[in-house]
């Protein structure tokens, strides 16, 4: 108020208005905008990173620069791996077996370079070992041999199925080669022979087939039903004996006779190779199955005992103990999937290495590794050479011979035109990590030195008064926080419209001193510069000015805003009363810059209440409430919306308390209310109608197999049909079928289950599975969509469902004619049937249904010896019709003289022969009563003990025995008939509920009792 009036600024007045007189910092959390003095927060402290920008971790920074090659590098003591393409862990775990066996590999690299060139496979083969062999990257890309070979990298292959494959294909290429250490390559090593033999148990000789000798690459023995290799290997040589149906006709004896099979090895190869058997066919499923059993190998194989050779001279042939080269191992129980990892030991140092894709882990002296837990540990009864896994699949042993194989089979160097390439390879890898390097090298000084810069100059840059020199905060922190140092200082976003510097732009600039500024300007330029010296002092005067009369003015805004609180809290309404806009007042008592200056929020507090006719609008138009002021009250809010708007404005028009509704609106209103309510009664039942058109008009959704759907009452059901039907003047007289819960409750019993059976389910003509049609379905089947919506329109939980699920049903032992229904699909719920209270609910029914009187049952008199299937089969429809669907029995149309009677449920079957006798003249005695196919001989039950109900109908025919006489001649017979009758009808309408269920009992025949 003094700048405002004296139009003098003093230097202590500066410093207030440009916040220069706030306290030093001491250590804020983060940089105060609004402080010029505040560096606070623009660097972390002492060893602090952030998460971008200049102070990020440094190995972050330099990830920028890309993968590090160096990375790449291998450790020549330890072998290569090769690169997962997506499923070829198969590929790589049999390549790195045949590339470590030292002979395998010399005889590729001894090929011919024309013979290699000129084969795709063989090329790229040579070209892998060549790589694994001297490359100097720690794994090798295969895709160029996988793509030779056009494997499909995502899908995964057997491993033993691979290497056979792969040898077959190998030997006929190396078959061309000139150098015999390559032609002869794979058979040396891997090819073995054995013989059938056949040997006769009379003359003791073998047959002469027993000589042919079989080749053999690999040796595949069994798994499943044994512990170890010996047992399967026993397994694999043992005889077989001939006998019965399955005699030999010895060539010697010249007769069938018993005999002896059996399979003799022959020779063995330098390399033996065993293919575990893990993967078995499951005839019930179609499909392979894992045999995961854990299985024993040793470490040393003696084959002395098993091999039978046949040489010229009678020497025992080749030696037969094998040490343990390789082990194939499947990770996982799956036959279709799983992964792949090779055990492999160094022919040069004798130690294991686990081969898994690109990762190579030395496993030590230990083929499996070191034991990872107290079950892997072996026991101390268990022989060292032995070894157990549930994963081993194939197993390669290579012979022992009297001298090292080091000494015996010296590594040949790789050829020189693949010498070349891996050279090449090897020095780009090497270049790329000195560039790297450089690189590297070069990012770390620049950000050391940026950082050193940064922290220099803030440490030095707060002025000393009176003197500094602003700066833009933004340019500020983005030199302190960018990796690259920004462009010039720009401190034009800090001038006025006078070009000066205004109070306005206090969070936009900090204050630094001569030092810093000097430092900044020096090496990156920049303007303009602003001093203490360049404050505006227009800008000033303004702002005193401004803040001088919203003092004033906020003084009587909030005792007018304490006056409006009071009348919306019913005080203070007393004198003379006007009429404002109820919304219009609270969004004026909520904004808060309205304490400061006049605005758009002081326009309008009558104009939602002002009709077009200028009159009062009706208190239940749409937005036209209405709030009572007082005058004062009232003259301040009209004062101020004239001031902004002008005296023409339609929008503060008076309107006291007595002023009366717009005549023409009021009536208008009264009109459009009925008829907006009709017109949207109906807009929103067309919208749910619509929305579930099949529901409404009662198609049945297809159900579909692995879909969830929901059952819903059909008593409900059927009062939103009526609800959304409602058309005309109706449309607002039906009730909305509100408690869709209540009515789920309905269908559960007290133990949370369902209380009645899931609805049947039937195949349309299509061959669409659909819900049955029946009448007295208490449930309806929607699909999930159709009930979220009725949950969110009736606003019932969607989670209390009673969800359905389509599964194949159950096929029981009976004739393929009555199975045709049965292998329908039906519904599975949850929750799920309750099986107790249902027999419950359905024995008090069938109780209530037996015990009925003066109702009507049909009888027909069949004449001849067979009765209308119709007739026989009456029983077990009603039956069906009772235990299912429960739908109107009609009775059955025949061609035989037909009658009604007015039985009850304890009328006998004596008295039910009596009104036959009557109304058919068949006599008593000659009377044959039949319902379905049982006949009714026991006079002295009742119609409620076998069964019968209300429409049943039954069959008599007349056995012709005795003498017909006519009944109405006996007038004594005919009263005691009637009396009879009348006195069952009192009985069945006092009769205790203990004889009800005792006549329940006998037509149930003791079920559920």
């Amino acid at each position: 108020r003094r700048i405002h009036l004296t139009k003098i600024v003093t230097e202590e007045d500066l410093r207030w208005f440009f916040h220069l007189d706030r306290p030093a910092c001491q250590g804020c959390r983060g940089n105060t905008k609004d402080n010029p003095l505040c560096l606070c927060g623009l660097v972390p402290p002492a060893n602090g990173t952030r998460k971008h920008g200049l102070w990020q971790k440094l190995s972050d920074i330099i990830d920028e620069l890309g993968p590090d090659p160096s990375r790449e590098l291998r450790v020549m003591d330890i072998p290569a791996g090769l690169t997962n393409l997506g499923a070829t862990c198969y590929v790589n775990s049999v390549l790195q077996c045949l590339f470590m066996n030292t002979t395998f590999r010399n005889g590729v690299f001894s090929a011919e370079m024309e013979l290699v060139r000129n084969d795709p496979v063989l090329h790229q083969l040579a070209r892998l070992f060549a790589q694994l062999h001297s490359g100097t990257k720690s794994s090798v890309d295969s895709a160029a041999f996988a793509t030779t070979l056009e494997l499909d990298n995502a899908v995964q292959q057997d491993g033993q199925e691979f290497l056979k494959l792969l040898l077959t294909l190998l030997e006929r290429v190396l078959a061309q080669s000139r150098v015999p250490e390559a032609r002869d390559v794979v058979q040396n090593l891997f090819r073995g022979t054995f013989s059938y033999v056949t040997k006769c148990s009379s003359c003791g000789k073998e047959s002469g087939a027993s000589d042919q000798f079989v080749d053999f690459y690999e040796l595949e023995v069994n798994v499943k039903g044994f512990s170890s290799l010996e047992e399967s290997l026993d397994d694999y040589l043992n005889e077989e004996k001939l006998s019965g149906e399955n005699q030999y006709f010895c060539e010697y004896c010249k007769a069938r006779v018993d005999a002896t099979h059996s399979t003799k090895l022959r020779l063995l190869p330098p390399v033996l190779n065993f293919q575990l058997k893990r993967f078995v066919f499951n005839l019930k499923t179609s499909t392979k199955k894992k045999v995961t059993s854990k299985f024993m190998f040793p470490k040393v194989l003696d084959m002395e005992r098993r091999v039978s050779p046949v040489t010229s001279d009678g020497s025992p042939g080749e030696p037969a103990h094998y040490d343990l080269f390789a082990i194939l191992m499947h990770k996982g129980n799956m036959a279709s999937s799983g992964h792949y990892v090779v055990h492999i030991r160094d022919e040069r140092t004798g130690q294991w290495w686990q081969f898994d894709d690109e990762e190579v882990t030395m496993l030590g002296s230990n083929p499996l590794g070191e034991p990872t837990s107290k079950l892997d540990k072996v026991s101390p009864d268990r022989d060292d050479n032995l070894l157990m896994s549930p994963d081993a699949y194939m197993l390669m042993f290579s012979r022992r011979t009297s001298t090292p194989r080091v000494a015996e089979e010296p590594v040949r160097s790789i050829p020189e035109f693949l010498k070349a390439e891996v050279d090449e390879q090897n020095y780009s890898l090497m270049s790329s990590c000195e560039v790297y390097n450089l690189m590297k090298d070069e990012e770390e000084q620049r950000i050391v030195e940026r950082r050193a810069e940064v922290r220099e100059v803030l440490a030095n840059a707060r002025p000393t008064a009176p003197k500094g020199f602003w700066i833009s905060a933004e340019w500020l922190r983005n030199w302190t926080d960018s990796l690259k140092p920004p462009s010039a200082i720009d401190n034009s976003i800090l001038l006025c419209e006078h070009e000066r510097v205004s109070p306005k732009s206090i969070q936009l600039m900090k204050c630094i001193s001569d030092a810093a500024w000097q430092s900044l300007h020096s090496k990156y330029g920049g303007e303009p510069v602003l001093t203490m010296e360049s404050c505006c002092f227009e800008c000033i005067y303004a702002d005193a000015g401004a803040a001088a009369t919203a003092e004033s003015f906020r003084s009587g805004r909030a005792a007018m805003k304490l006056m409006a609180e009071n009348v919306m809290a019913g005080k203070g309404l007393e004198g003379h009363l006007f009429y404002v806009s109820k919304s219009w007042l609270v969004q004026w008592m909520r904004k808060k810059a309205a304490l400061d200056t006049l605005g758009d929020g002081d326009l309008n507090p009558t104009s939602a209440i002002t009709c077009r006719h200028n009159a009062l609008l009706p208190d239940d138009a749409a937005g036209a409430k209405r709030q009572v002021v007082p005058e004062v009250l009232w003259s301040y809010f009209y004062q101020n919306a004239v001031l902004v708007g002008g005296e023409e404005q339609r929008g503060h028009k008076p309107f006291p308390v007595n002023t009366e509704n717009c005549k023409i609106c009021e009536a208008e209103h009264s009109h459009t209310l009925t008829k907006c309510l009709m017109l949207s009664f109906r807009a929103t039942k067309m919208e749910q109608r619509q929305k579930q058109e099949a529901i409404f008009s009662g198609r049945n959704p297809v159900l579909n197999p692995g879909d969830v759907y929901y059952l819903v009452p059909s008593s409900w059901i059927s009062l939103w049909r009526a609800y959304i039907g409602a058309s005309g003047k109706n449309v607002l007289d039906i009730e909305e079928p509100v408690g869709l819960e209540r009515f789920l409750s309905s269908l559960l019993c007290k133990h949370g289950g369902l209380l009645y059976n899931p609805p049947a389910l039937t195949r349309t003509r299509r061959g669409e599975l659909v819900q049955k049609a029946s009448s007295d379905d208490v449930q309806v089947v929607v699909s999930r969509d159709d009930w979220v919506y009725f949950c969110q329109q009736w606003d019932a939980n969607a989670g209390k469902g009673i969800r359905a699920y389509v599964e194949e049903a159950e096929m029981p032992d009976r004739p393929e004619k009555e199975l045709s229904e049965l292998k329908l699909p039906v519904l599975r719920t949850e929750p799920e049937v309750c099986r107790e209270c249902i027999d419950d609910r359905e024995t008090t029914e069938l109780v209530h249904k037996l015990n009925y009187t003066n109702a009507t049952i049909t009888v027909d008199l069949v004449q001849g010896k067979e009765p209308p299937p119709s007739l026989v089969f009456a029983a077990a429809n009603q039956d069906a019709e009772r235990r299912t669907s429960k739908r109107a029995r009609r009775t059955v149309a025949t061609g035989n003289k037909q009658v009604k009677l007015t039985v009850s449920g304890t009328t006998t079957v004596y008295q039910l022969k009596m009104l036959i006798w009557e109304w058919l003249g068949v006599v008593k005695e000659n009377q044959e009563v039949h319902f379905g196919k049982v006949e009714l001989t026991d006079e002295s039950t009742t119609l409620a003990d076998v069964g019968v109900l209300p429409n049943s109908q039954l069959w008599v025919s007349d056995s012709g025995l005795h003498e017909h006489r006519d009944i109405a001649g006996k007038p004594m017979l005919s009263l005691f008939i009637y009396v009879s009758l009348i006195a069952s009808l009192w009985f069945s309408q006092t009769s205790s509920r203990l004889h009800s269920r005792a006549m329940l009992k006998k037509v149930l025949g003791g079920r559920g009792f």
